[in-house]
């Protein structure tokens, strides 16, 4: 029998104003123009028998700056006397969403003035719902579930000796699917489902290249509420989707994917909704709490090789406006006034604890779903979900085996303002050091 946990949870809608840049498209400042379906924002309190608390919140939005993920929590930490590693923050990664990014990317533009107030909006509004989720702690059971749904597919596929953007259903996939139910013992009609998985939300784009929408995440929500009523939380943590698509717009017999429609996001929605209802149907591990977690970076280490100045020169000139913006930031950093090119990218990664034997591990920025491998080998004795997309974004992370390959989740660097060079070999020996050390670092506390 497991002893006394507690759990409180909160929903707020967090859709920008029209006319912001949108989020997804790299320093490019196309704004949103309508509002297809709006933006939330989720968070969970939960609370162990010894009185220790954290709070997990999940955005509809690309990602969060660490600056501003840290205020987020250094606030709702305050307001809760808890630790800021308390807080954890991940977004969906949706990109039919402000832009999150400006200061990633490369580009010489200040973040126009109505984007710096929704930030502040944006601030205030999450840490007033963390506040609201903790003031409704009700004792609860927690049950940990993990299975495995099919609405992805990865990216990366060789053709006549380069990467492309197709599907590939020989790549890596992680494949699992993380299902926390939380019910309260008192009032029956209260109750969380907390699900994760990691595929690109990439579909509304396709076909609404200006329209705001929480993309298929928000469908599988809107399905889960009709499975298990309108009452019933359900809160998304995205994944391992560095490499991964929805496979609903995978051409297998043209080795590519097609122009998304509108049916894609609601498709695939329902299906990992289905596959989180089937999995509520099948026995879970009742968790006795232990609440703890930790933080750290690791630094990725960069190439010394850098593309040479006439590169930029000549995006600077382009009439497409991404090279455009990245040449013209990347001639300036090279010039004698610039700050160089940074040589490690400092990759901010966490764990918590949910029992000694129960964690979630995390990645700031895009993991790739190798990581899953890298993990399991680091800690095979562990029940893990895997969260990506957590505090703040630097980019793709990919590993090493990745880095000879190329392909966009490893030579994209010039559109983030850390450093055009690729990254060097030690990304999995590194990764997998750093996570050991959490662990380590949880087992003793």
């Amino acid at each position: 029998m497991s002893s006394t946990s507690y759990a409180g949870w909160s929903s707020c809608e967090i859709t920008p104003p029209l006319g912001l840049p949108m989020g997804g498209r790299g320093p490019r400042f196309s704004p949103g123009q309508e509002v297809h379906d709006p933006l939330l924002a989720q968070a969970v309190v939960i609370k162990d028998a010894a009185g220790q608390l954290q709070v997990w919140i999940s955005v509809d939005l690309l990602e969060l700056s660490c600056p501003l993920s840290d205020q987020i929590a250094y606030d709702v930490a305050a307001l809760l006397g808890i630790s800021p590693m308390s807080v954890t923050i991940n977004a969906s990664h949706t990109h039919s969403g402000p832009m999150m990014g400006i200061h990633r990317y490369s580009t010489l533009r200040s973040a126009p003035p109505e984007l710096l107030e929704y930030f502040k909006w944006l601030h205030k509004r999450i840490v007033k719902m963390a506040a609201e989720a903790a003031r409704q702690l009700t004792p609860a059971t927690v049950t940990w579930r993990q299975g495995q749904t099919h609405i992805g597919v990865n990216r990366r596929r060789y053709v006549d000796g380069k990467i492309l953007l197709a599907p590939n259903d020989e790549a890596p996939y992680d494949r699992s699917l993380w299902v926390l139910d939380i019910q309260s013992t008192q009032q029956p009609e209260k109750r969380a489902i907390l699900f994760a998985h990691g595929c690109h939300p990439v579909l509304v784009y396709g076909y609404a290249w200006n329209a705001i929408s929480a993309e298929w995440p928000g469908q599988a929500r809107l399905a889960l509420k009709e499975k298990l009523g309108q009452q019933v939380h359900c809160q998304f943590f995205q994944g391992l989707a560095g490499n991964i698509r929805p496979r609903v717009f995978a051409d297998f017999n043209e080795g590519k994917f097609r122009k998304a429609i509108p049916d894609d996001p609601r498709t695939t929605g329902q299906e990992i909704a289905g596959d989180v209802t089937t999995l509520l149907t099948q026995p879970g591990e009742m968790l006795s709490l232990s609440l703890a977690s930790t933080r750290n970076w690791f630094p990725a280490a960069r190439e010394e090789k850098l593309p040479p100045a006439s590169r930029w020169e000549e995006m600077a000139k382009s009439d497409d406006e991404l090279q455009r913006e990245c040449g013209a930031y990347w001639l300036s950093r090279y010039s004698p006034e610039g700050i160089p090119p940074l040589p490690t990218s400092p990759w901010l990664v966490g764990m918590i604890q949910l029992t000694p034997k129960h964690r979630i591990a995390w990645f700031g920025g895009e993991p790739v779903a190798e990581w899953r491998e890298v993990l399991q080998q680091a800690l095979p004795d562990m029940h893990l979900a895997v969260w990506g997309y957590t505090q703040d974004n630097v980019g793709y992370l990919p590993t090493d085996e990745l880095i000879p390959q190329g392909g966009y989740e490893v030579e994209f660097g010039w559109m983030s303002n850390h450093t055009p060079a690729l990254f060097k070999p030690g990304l999995r020996a590194a990764g997998a050091a750093i996570f050991k050390k959490l662990d380590r670092i949880l087992s003793v506390s």
